[in-house]
């Protein structure tokens, strides 16, 4: 295991970016986050 989140949420005064985000990285995985810009 390279990283792990558990329960993570980001947000900015007027905009919920993640909520209860948890996910586990692996050495050679590939993650993206997309959304609006």
């Amino acid at each position: 295991m390279l990283a792990q989140l558990a329960n993570v949420s980001l947000s900015f005064p007027d905009k919920k970016v993640i909520e209860d985000v948890s996910l586990t990285v692996n050495p050679g995985d590939r993650i993206s986050l997309v959304g609006e810009n």
